[in-house]
Protein backbone atom coordinates (compact mmCIF):
# COMPACT_ATOMS: atom_id res chain seq x y z
CA UNK A 1 0.00 0.00 0.00
CA UNK A 2 3.27 2.48 0.13
CA UNK A 3 5.06 3.11 -2.83
CA UNK A 4 8.60 4.37 -3.25
CA UNK A 5 9.57 7.42 -5.41
CA UNK A 6 13.43 9.23 -4.64
CA UNK A 7 12.88 8.33 -1.44
CA UNK A 8 9.37 9.92 -0.74
CA UNK A 9 6.88 7.66 1.39
CA UNK A 10 3.45 8.07 -0.52
CA UNK A 11 0.59 6.74 1.48
CA UNK A 12 -1.65 4.22 -0.28
CA UNK A 13 -5.69 3.74 -0.26
CA UNK A 14 -6.38 2.48 3.55
CA UNK A 15 -4.01 3.64 4.99
CA UNK A 16 -3.89 5.05 8.40
CA UNK A 17 -1.36 8.13 9.83
CA UNK A 18 -2.72 8.19 13.30
CA UNK A 19 -1.41 6.97 17.09
CA UNK A 20 -3.12 3.51 17.87
CA UNK A 21 -3.46 3.59 21.24
CA UNK A 22 -1.04 0.86 22.66
CA UNK A 23 -2.33 -0.04 25.86
CA UNK A 24 1.05 0.23 27.26
CA UNK A 25 3.98 0.12 25.16
CA UNK A 26 6.75 0.60 28.22
CA UNK A 27 6.01 -2.98 28.96
CA UNK A 28 5.43 -4.51 25.67
CA UNK A 29 1.57 -4.87 25.61
CA UNK A 30 0.81 -4.06 21.72
CA UNK A 31 -2.93 -4.73 22.53
CA UNK A 32 -5.05 -1.77 21.39
CA UNK A 33 -7.37 0.29 24.03
CA UNK A 34 -11.02 0.91 23.89
CA UNK A 35 -10.66 4.04 21.90
CA UNK A 36 -8.02 3.19 19.11
CA UNK A 37 -9.06 3.93 15.92
CA UNK A 38 -7.79 0.84 14.23
CA UNK A 39 -10.27 -0.77 15.97
CA UNK A 40 -12.84 -1.96 12.88
CA UNK A 41 -10.27 -0.54 10.18
CA UNK A 42 -9.32 -3.73 8.58
CA UNK A 43 -10.10 -5.19 5.45
CA UNK A 44 -13.60 -5.18 5.04
CA UNK A 45 -13.88 -8.54 3.74
CA UNK A 46 -11.99 -10.07 6.87
CA UNK A 47 -14.04 -10.11 10.26
CA UNK A 48 -12.56 -11.37 13.75
CA UNK A 49 -13.47 -13.67 15.79
CA UNK A 50 -16.08 -11.85 17.44
CA UNK A 51 -18.18 -11.29 13.98
CA UNK A 52 -17.16 -7.62 13.65
CA UNK A 53 -14.43 -6.14 11.21
CA UNK A 54 -11.11 -7.26 11.28
CA UNK A 55 -8.80 -4.74 13.37
CA UNK A 56 -5.18 -3.40 11.91
CA UNK A 57 -2.77 -5.09 13.72
CA UNK A 58 -1.57 -7.66 15.34
CA UNK A 59 -3.81 -8.31 18.50
CA UNK A 60 -8.10 -7.68 17.31
CA UNK A 61 -9.77 -6.08 20.44
CA UNK A 62 -12.95 -8.00 20.66
CA UNK A 63 -15.90 -7.66 22.09
CA UNK A 64 -17.28 -9.73 24.62
CA UNK A 65 -18.93 -7.32 26.71
CA UNK A 66 -22.74 -8.35 27.83
CA UNK A 67 -24.22 -5.85 29.75
CA UNK A 68 -25.41 -2.03 30.58
CA UNK A 69 -24.44 0.54 28.03
CA UNK A 70 -24.62 4.12 28.28
CA UNK A 71 -23.94 6.80 26.19
CA UNK A 72 -22.98 10.01 27.91
CA UNK A 73 -22.95 13.56 25.68
CA UNK A 74 -19.56 14.38 25.24
CA UNK A 75 -20.07 18.18 25.93
CA UNK A 76 -21.99 18.46 29.63
CA UNK A 77 -21.82 14.65 30.34
CA UNK A 78 -25.48 14.18 29.98
CA UNK A 79 -26.96 10.33 29.57
CA UNK A 80 -28.56 10.02 26.65
CA UNK A 81 -29.21 6.47 25.96
CA UNK A 82 -28.73 3.76 28.62
CA UNK A 83 -29.76 0.01 27.39
CA UNK A 84 -28.89 -3.39 28.20
CA UNK A 85 -27.10 -5.54 25.33
CA UNK A 86 -28.20 -9.53 25.21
Amino acid sequence: FTTYTNDTLSWGTGNLDVDPLFADTANGDYRVNVLSPVINAGHPDSTDSDGTRADMGGYPYLKTYNGPVWFVDAVNGAILVHRVLL
